[in-house]
Order: C-alpha cells, then sequence, then structure tokens
C-alpha cells in the first residue's frame, strides 16, 4: 500500500435508466474493438459506462472535462489525462477487490491518472445483455506513478472474488486507491 494516502472508505455509487444504457449501448458499436479484447462490444460498453460515470461525476463537480476516447486517455480534465478502468460484477465492491489495468494496453496508455469504476449488473437477467446492469461504483483514483508503486501482475485464468481474469492484468486492491473528491481542486485548477 502506498504510503500517506487517504485511502477509500466508501463508494460514489450511481443508477442507470433503460433509456441511459440503451444510448451507450448503441454509442459502444462506433468504437474500435482492440486487439486483444476477449470480450468485443460488451468491453467496449463496460468501459464507455465507466467513462460516463467519471465524466459526469466531474461535470457535477464543476471540473471542466472532456471525453476523448483515445488509446492513449479517455478524458482530458485540463491538462490533465484520464484513463477510466471498468469491471463488472454481481456483487458490490469490496475493499480487498482487485482494480486492474489489462497490461495488453498498459504500455499504449499514458495517462496521469486512472479511476477505478465497478458496474453491478443482475446475473440472472439474461434478454438484453446491456439492460443488466443497474449501479456503477466511482471506487477511486490513482496517479500513474502512485498505480505503478502498488501494482502486481496476475495471468489469464486467475480466479481471485470468485472471478477469473480474461487477459493478463496489473492490479492493485480497491483499498489502495484514492477517495475520488480528494483531486477534484487539482483538476479544477488545471
Amino acid at each position: 500500500m502506498v504510503d500517506s494516502i487517504n485511502c477509500v472508505t466508501s463508494y460514489k455509487k450511481f443508477s442507470f435508466t433503460d433509456q441511459m444504457l440503451k444510448r451507450v449501448w448503441d454509442e459502444s458499436s462506433r468504437i474500435q474493438i482492440y486487439n486483444g479484447s476477449r470480450r468485443g462490444r460488451n468491453a467496449n460498453f463496460v468501459g464507455l459506462l465507466g467513462e460516463k460515470i467519471v465524466h459526469s461525476w466531474l461535470k457535477d463537480n464543476q471540473v471542466n472535462s472532456v471525453c476523448e476516447n483515445q488509446i492513449e486517455h479517455d478524458i482530458k480534465a485540463g491538462n490533465h489525462r484520464i484513463e477510466v478502468k471498468t469491471k463488472d460484477r454481481t456483487v458490490d465492491p469490496l475493499p480487498h477487490y482487485e482494480a486492474s489495468v489489462p497490461q495488453y494496453v498498459y504500455e499504449a496508455q499514458s495517462p496521469d491518472f486512472y479511476f477505478f469504476v465497478s458496474l453491478k449488473r443482475d446475473r440472472n437477467v439474461r434478454k438484453v445483455w446491456y439492460r443488466t446492469f443497474r449501479e456503477g461504483f466511482l471506487l477511486g483514483y490513482l496517479s500513474r506513478s502512485e498505480f505503478n508503486q502498488v501494482k502486481y501482475s496476475e495471468k489469464r485464468g486467475y480466479k481471485s472474488n470468485g472471478a477469473y481474469f480474461f487477459c493478463d492484468a496489473w492490479n492493485c486492491k480497491i483499498s489502495d486507491l484514492r477517495e475520488p473528491n480528494d483531486i477534484l481542486n487539482g483538476l479544477k485548477a488545471a
């Protein structure tokens, strides 16, 4: 764990409407599917929904920001580049769960900050996949250098907290993350 970081003790919670989910699903069809992506468009949808959560939270807190959806980063807030990493789960996130950056995109990305989001979906709803999501959680953030201090590697197929890793990933514990509100003044000043 990184010393002297105000670690996450609670998460920012968001809920979704069917209309919002449909809009993001449609938008995800226009995003390139990355080489190495095991889930294709579904991965794009999950990532885009996470980006929408972070962008919405930034706007709600009067941070001037733009969704850029580039390989190097997702959001620009002033001079800062933000990469949003999103996982979908069927349970609420817990402090000992991992926040992850897939290794196949790590070197191509150059964010100043990683923001981590967890989406909760209903595992019993199978009819229209994107409608299974009901809640999202803004878990926290780390600067890239802070992430590099705490990251550890897990290989594809590794099982943690009942879920399998789809690819090799750099991970940290959710408890290693900083509270999102800690960065607001710095982003507003940028």
